[in-house]
């Protein structure tokens, strides 16, 4: 039975890790299963030397009512604030704005774009409708 959770538990890390390189090559097939089987090993090992096992119970019942409890809520909170937002009429505004990595060659150049798309999304009550040639469209609430 210990072989079996431990063959399913290095196929679970060594698919997490194949989802997230997002590029089905061998070398990443590879890397994925020396990751998973050291990664494995260690926790066998932490668990072989440790004195006190490490539990991950916890009151799920009460964890997913609060969670549906806070999604209800947020869902109505939304729902009001786009129901005002019709009536009222739109108040917020578009705005093309130049990107500065157009001097950037090849992946460096898509990097730095990400990075200013991920800056402009973060400033409060604005965020990035369209990234488009060397322009953005930004969205500014109110």
């Amino acid at each position: 039975m210990a072989l079996v959770s431990g063959i399913l538990k290095w196929a679970l890390l060594a698919g997490g890790y194949l989802a997230l390189t997002g590029s089905p090559a061998t070398p990443e097939y590879v890397a994925a299963a020396l990751v998973s089987a050291t990664a494995l090993s260690i926790s066998w090992l932490i668990r072989a030397k440790g004195s006190h096992r490490l539990s991950m119970r916890a009151p799920w019942p009460a964890i997913a009512g609060r969670m549906l409890r806070a999604l209800l809520r947020d869902s109505a909170l939304m729902g009001a604030a786009l129901a005002r937002a019709l009536l009222r009429g739109h108040t917020g505004r578009l705005v093309c704005e130049p990107e500065a990595v157009d001097r950037y060659p090849g992946e460096t150049r898509g990097a730095r774009r990400a990075v200013a798309i991920l800056q402009e999304s973060i400033a409060p009550n604005t965020f990035v409708v369209d990234a488009d040639g060397a322009q953005l469209r930004i969205h500014h609430l109110a």
